[in-house]
């Protein structure tokens, strides 16, 4: 049930969202996409460059970028705006990304407009704010590290209240590797829930359903060993409403399914 304030903003929304629509939105963590020349990266690249040009707004986690490699990437996807953010390294290389933890990209697809990028959290949290010819939004990019999960939502909570006229009347679209379930959290993880959701919520944002395994574990012989949905999509209320996070498995070596916003199946 939505308060006062927030079903006021959803007006606002949802007299924008009717009249021009929102862009499409994508998120998927992508497990290391640093040497464009290999066959692992180039089938990555296929799956990232097909969702672009199909006009999609797309999220990247664990892209493990230094400065270098994004400057690499940016140049060799066929997005228009290719915004990043990287962990600081643990070695001495400006490139390679071995030794570079975690990293984000949001890609944004042509016709869009970079406006501002907000690099909340290194290589962890990062707000875009786009343009496209009819509409403004934010897209939101998270990937909460296992084992800093409490820590780095803190930091990111922190970093996005400073943030001028965010979320303000603008549509927000946002995505992630969460590492913890959202709808049945796991023991352990239910403060961390209860928080990601009660901050989510203070900003009018939702998670839409997600009705399938978004990770898994392959054992011998590539065999399922384990499943779990730890990645997940959510927006404002107004752009939440009637869709769900459609999980599609790649073939590439990444063991997270790419999270496309789909419209709900009817019941």
């Amino acid at each position: 049930r939505l308060d006062s304030s927030c079903a006021g903003s959803c007006l606002v929304l949802a007299r924008a969202i009717g009249e021009h629509g929102i862009p499409p939105w994508c998120s998927w963590n992508c497990r290391h996409l640093v040497d464009p020349a290999t066959a692992s990266a180039l089938a990555k690249k296929r799956v990232i460059d097909q969702s672009i040009l199909r006009g999609r707004v797309l999220l990247l986690q664990e892209t493990h970028w230094a400065p270098a490699d994004a400057k690499v990437w940016q140049a060799d996807l066929q997005a228009s705006y290719v915004a990043s953010s990287s962990s600081p390294s643990s070695g001495s290389g400006e490139g390679g990304g071995r030794s570079v933890p975690a990293g984000v990209a949001t890609c944004l697809p042509p016709g869009h407009v970079l406006v501002a990028a907000h690099d909340l959290v290194p290589g962890c949290g990062l707000l875009v704010r786009g343009r496209t010819a009819k509409q403004e939004y934010w897209a939101l990019n998270l990937y909460l590290p296992p084992g800093r999960q409490a820590t780095t939502l803190a930091a990111v909570k922190r970093a996005t209240a400073s943030v001028p006229d965010f979320p303000g009347d603008l549509p927000v679209l946002g995505g992630g590797d969460l590492n913890c379930q959202l709808d049945l959290p796991r023991p352990g993880e239910e403060d961390l829930v209860a928080d990601l959701l009660d901050w989510l919520g203070g900003l009018g944002l939702y998670h839409m359903p997600t009705l399938a395994p978004t990770f898994r574990r392959l054992g011998h012989g590539r065999r399922v060993v384990r499943s779990t949905t730890i990645d997940a999509l959510f927006a404002s209320a107004c752009c939440a409403a009637g869709k769900e996070a459609l999980p599609r498995w790649t073939a590439t070596s990444s063991d997270h399914a790419a999270l496309y916003s789909s419209l709900a199946s009817p019941a």
